[in-house]
């Protein structure tokens, strides 16, 4: 097996990566594809400590219409999925407010975040016309 190091500086990250890709057709179980392995664990630990990707921002309609685009739905569909009383165009916006267990709903039949279902449980509702 090769002499693995620790990554350190972006040449040694660089030269990690062009190792990786010269293992890439590794078969798994050989010292080779030990070495990928490794290597793919270290390049990777670096790479997050020193490029972190923030999280995206809680937002409910973004996160519904991710959910939708994913499941090729329309808003009818989820309605229908959640029930009779919804209209989750009104919720995705903010005109209609998120019970607790709208949210429960939302996030056990659509996985939306907690995050993105908290942010808009306290966003004000506009008032009724």
């Amino acid at each position: 097996m090769c002499n693995i190091n620790l990554i350190r500086t972006e040449a040694d990250f660089a030269a990690a990566e062009a190792r990786l890709y010269a293992l890439r057709s590794a078969e798994p179980g050989t010292p080779e594809g030990d070495e990928y392995e490794l290597l793919a664990d270290l390049v990777e630990l670096y790479d997050n400590r020193h490029y972190p990707i923030a999280p995206p921002e809680a937002d409910l309609e973004a996160d519904v219409e991710f959910w939708m685009d994913r499941q090729g739905w329309t808003p009818q569909q989820v309605n229908a999925l959640l029930g009779p009383e919804w209209d989750i165009a009104a919720v995705m916006t903010g005109r209609q407010a998120i019970t607790i267990p709208m949210a429960k709903e939302l996030h056990e039949h659509l996985g939306i975040r907690p995050e993105s279902l908290l942010k808009a449980m306290f966003v004000a509702v506009p008032a009724a016309a």
